[in-house]
């Protein structure tokens, strides 16, 4: 069975009954409207960016709103496990928007740019942002996730390092450092009471050494991604594919007990 198109908005979906009206507007009326060229009677559903989600029907369209009318009340999805965190160095545009792209789709809770000191494109501004958030929306809808990525202002490593709360599972993907799959398979018994896993992947040029660190001393653990020279984009692809089937795989255990 077709699952009806998803659309993320703005209003708080939590405690919408049946009968309830809700406004889809900018980007995703858009997407509606002239992408999708839905009807009047057709059947979404509307998610919040907290995780919530309602499904509705197309009652009517405004110049700036299209108005559903919730069929069934709202339903809150339960966050499983830690959040995923994906803390990358920005890199070129096109390359940029994939991983933007493909991390949404894997899952990331939030997604942090990284201003490094190899980086060597300049500091993203809010057209670029506002397009990196119109791709991890796309992403999220056809994936059929519950909630958008999010997307935080860029920062320094030192910066985002500080920030990493005391009880995340921090990881910095370096060259040459034992296997991610590893390190994440010896701590499983703890990994589910984690706020965080937090992924570091460097720019084109990797980290510097005072970078990794300024990591070690917040304490990011150094991981490896095999013996290939990755792109940065594919590194930050590879390493969220082993910790969402690690998270997979320890939910699946925890599940069975």
């Amino acid at each position: 069975m077709k699952h009806p198109p998803r659309f993320t908005i703005q209003e708080d979906i939590q405690g919408r009954e049946t009968g309830d009206r809700l406004r889809v507007t900018g980007v995703e009326l858009h997407h509606m409207r002239h992408v999708m060229r839905l009807q009047l009677g057709s059947r979404v559903i509307l998610c919040s960016p907290e995780g919530g989600e309602v499904t509705g029907r197309i009652d009517r369209f405004e110049p700036d709103a299209a108005i559903v009318t919730a069929d069934k009340a709202a339903r809150q999805n339960e966050s499983v496990g830690p959040r995923l965190i994906l803390a990358a160095g920005v890199i070129k545009a096109a390359r940029m928007d994939l991983l933007v792209e493909k991390a949404a789709e894997l899952g990331a809770a939030e997604f942090w740019p990284l201003m490094c000191a190899r980086s060597v494109v300049r500091e993203p501004g809010s057209e670029r942002r506002e397009r990196w958030h119109r791709i991890s929306l796309a992403a999220t809808n056809q994936s059929l996730r519950s909630g958008p990525m999010k997307i935080r202002a860029p920062v320094d490593v030192a910066a985002m390092a500080s920030s990493v709360t005391k009880s995340a599972l921090a990881v910095a993907c370096v060259p040459g450092a034992q296997p991610l799959i590893a390190v994440l398979r010896r701590r499983s018994d703890s990994l589910e009471r984690c706020s965080a896993v937090v992924i570091a992947i460097g720019p084109e040029g990797d980290f510097t050494p005072a970078e990794l660190a300024r990591m070690r001393v917040t304490g990011f653990i150094a991981a490896g991604l095999g013996n290939n020279r990755l792109r940065s984009e594919t590194a930050a692809l590879a390493a969220l594919s082993i910790v969402t089937a690690v998270l997979a795989e320890a939910n699946n255990l925890q599940g069975s007990v």
